[in-house]
């Protein structure tokens, strides 16, 4: 059965999604949403999910919420060990990065590619672009320990923390800020690069948001 996949191609936690169907190889449609104000809040949708957020993932005669446990849900649905580990200490550490990228990395990067790309040149606030790249520095300083420690984030094997922590690299070093990527996360990212999936989805054009403050 073909899964549905709900959002804008070009939101990042939709893209998550996105790019782990693809690496995976599972077949899915997708549906804009997410587009047009007020599209998120009318009663068909919000019938999908509550909350009126995307991604929305309709797999397996059910829909399913929240980009990282989506993702989770995939890897496990594979039954490869390696996409998600059947040991419970491994799976923790998976999971730690998950939360990290939600809780750290992800907060970090969207105040900085909003406050600099979407924000028009003229209405940005040069100190607090200065203090999310700063933040964004210091998440990519931790990643980089890791990463100079193994090739992937579980260890040998590229896993779903990868892909989901990986996602806005490509606009983090191409949205025209001075950014320089320590030689780990370089290293790592340069691996992900190499993989269709996360090609297709991670280096996918995203010109049309520079200077654009709505969805």
């Amino acid at each position: 059965m073909t899964a549905i996949l709900w959002g804008r191609r070009n939101a990042y936690n939709v893209m998550k999604v996105e790019c782990l169907l693809r690496e995976l190889g599972l077949p899915f449609e997708h549906r804009d949403i997410g587009s047009a104000p007020g599209d998120l809040d009318t009663p068909a949708f919000r019938q999908l999910n509550p909350m009126g957020r995307i991604p929305v993932l309709a797999i397996d005669g059910t829909h399913l919420r929240e980009s990282n446990s989506i993702c989770r849900y995939l890897a496990e649905r594979t039954g490869d060990a390696a996409w998600w580990p059947r040991e419970a200490l491994a799976r923790a550490q998976l999971n730690a990065w998950l939360d990290w990228e939600l809780a750290s990395w992800q907060p970090a990067f969207i105040d900085l590619f909003w406050g600099f790309y979407r924000c028009p040149e003229p209405d940005r606030d040069t100190t607090s672009i200065a203090h999310a790249a700063e933040r964004c520095r210091a998440c990519l300083a931790s990643l980089d320990t890791a990463l100079r420690e193994r090739e992937w984030l579980g260890g040998s094997a590229v896993s779903i923390a990868d892909f989901c922590c990986s996602i806005g690299l490509h606009r983090y070093t191409h949205m025209g800020y001075p950014i320089e990527l320590p030689a780990g996360v370089a290293r790592w990212r340069d691996q992900l690069m190499a993989r269709p999936a996360w090609q297709a989805t991670a280096m996918a054009d995203f010109s049309i948001l520079q200077g654009r403050t709505e969805y």
